[in-house]
């Protein structure tokens, strides 16, 4: 059965900038497929992105994930994704698996980790595999919506 919450974290760090990937679908090739078969990618990146794939595509698991058992540093493949191009996602008709406020929780969770770690985000990006703007009332909702930052006014 395919489990609706995430069982690793949607949103990776890249340096001092933390991505929200929103889908895995695209209008075009997508930033791995363009880099070719040998693109590798820190493996933290490559486990976001394989929980986004099995959530937006209900599959009880996407390829390539590993054992869960990821050291830091490593560098993995990301597996390749052979969908059609779509021009646009219609959340409210396609009712996502990836929410809004799941998303939201991801952040502020991150940020809270941090702020523990001692780590600061400089920015949020919203980008991952595919492309984000096909999820635009997801996109608009995220950088609408006040985050829960640790150390901060909101």
């Amino acid at each position: 059965m395919l489990s609706p919450a995430p069982l690793c974290s949607l949103t990776y760090a890249l340096g001092r900038s933390l991505y929200v990937p929103l889908t895995c679908r695209s209008n075009s090739r997508t930033l791995p497929d363009t880099r070719g078969p040998g693109f590798v990618l820190p493996a933290d990146v490559v486990g976001s992105l394989l929980e986004v794939r099995r959530l937006e595509l209900h599959v009880a698991h996407a390829s390539g994930g590993g054992d869960g058992n990821i050291s830091s540093g490593e560098k993995m493949l990301l597996p390749p994704l052979d969908l059609s191009y779509v021009s646009h996602i219609d959340d409210t008709v396609t009712s996502p698996i990836i929410t809004d406020d799941m998303l939201c929780k991801d952040i502020e969770s991150r940020f809270q980790e941090a702020k523990r770690s001692r780590k600061q985000y400089d920015s949020l990006v919203i980008a991952g595999e595919g492309e984000p703007t096909l999820r635009l009332s997801t996109l608009l909702s995220i950088v609408r919506r006040p985050i829960a930052v640790p150390g901060s006014n909101n």
